[in-house]
């Protein structure tokens, strides 16, 4: 992200899941490798190592929660994120 960029994190909960959104005003995941982005060592930034979404959602599957692209535009990208509820 450029400076002073933002990131929105927002919260839901519903009977079953704890829900996240993540948004920032970034320059967006190119259309080219947004349906592999979650792949480990995929990346399109010099500086990157392809291991941050790749290791969060693998986080998160292995607490029964996962983690999905909503949108990406040149003005940001979205993502959704969501845990199951322990009672």
């Amino acid at each position: 992200m450029p400076e002073r960029g933002h990131i929105r994190i927002e919260t839901s909960i519903d009977d079953k899941h704890l829900q996240l959104s993540i948004t920032d005003n970034g320059s967006g995941i190119p259309k080219a490798i947004q349906f592999d982005i979650f792949e480990t060592f995929l990346t399109d930034r010099p500086d990157g190592t392809g291991f941050g979404l790749s290791t969060s959602k693998r986080i998160l599957r292995g607490h029964r929660g996962d983690i999905e692209l909503a949108h990406s535009s040149a003005k940001g990208s979205a993502f959704h994120c969501w845990l199951p509820l322990v009672k």
